[in-house]
This record gives C-alpha cells, sequence and structure tokens, in this order.
C-alpha cells in the first residue's frame, strides 16, 4: 500500500461533506479523514482500519457521528452530501457516551485537520 502523501502545509481547513470525500483513501494523496462532532480528523497513519480495505472504511472520508454513536460501520448512518448536520438529541443517554468516548479516543490520538460545514 502506498503511504499517505502529506501536502507541505496542511492547514486547519473547512471541509464539505462533498470535499471530505475526497479523502478516503482512494485519492492521489492516499490520506484518510473522518469527521466526528464537527471535526475532522487526519486518520491517514492507521490506513489497515480505516482504509479502503480496513474495517471501518465506511467512515473514511465522511462524518461518521452517527455512525459511532450508535454503534454501526454500515453506510447508512453516514450522511450524504446534502444531508442536514447529525441532529444528536435524538440520541440516548448512552448513545451519547459512546460518542463522547469516540471523540475523546480520536482527540487524543489524531490531528484535527479541520471542520465539516454543512
Amino acid at each position: 500500500m502506498q503511504e499517505p502523501t502529506h501536502p507541505s502545509s496542511l492547514s486547519i481547513s473547512e471541509y464539505t461533506l462533498e470535499q471530505l470525500r475526497d479523502f478516503d483513501g482512494n485519492g492521489p494523496t492516499k490520506l484518510i479523514f473522518i469527521g466526528i462532532c464537527g471535526k475532522v480528523y487526519d486518520v491517514s497513519e492507521k490506513a489497515q482500519f480505516y482504509g479502503p480495505e480496513g474495517p471501518y472504511a465506511s467512515f473514511a472520508g465522511s462524518d461518521a457521528t452517527m455512525a459511532l454513536a450508535l454503534n454501526s460501520t454500515t453506510r447508512e448512518f453516514i450522511p450524504k452530501i446534502n444531508d442536514s448536520a447529525p441532529d444528536l438529541s435524538t440520541l440516548s443517554d448512552k448513545q451519547r457516551e459512546a460518542l463522547d468516548g469516540w471523540v475523546s479516543f480520536f482527540d487524543k490520538k489524531y490531528q484535527v485537520v479541520g471542520t465539516i460545514v454543512y
């Protein structure tokens, strides 16, 4: 597998869902970004998990907020390009706790490279 190619100056940016889709590990840069709760994380270093053949490939280049909260790796809970931001008020306390745990994990492990704009 080809190593990700990071731009020389990767600054924090705003990404629409359409722009985020370019970072699914399949593009020329091989970068993998995942959005969670409005933040965009660079998870390229763990392509074995989030890359095209990984168990969490459905999250790559997407807003995975609801999928993570609902403990789902299917694309069912991944927003489409024209969808609105996820409505977190629909989550149960247990789902919100799970999501908060994922945000904490990603904050500690991966670099934030931007935000999602809907």
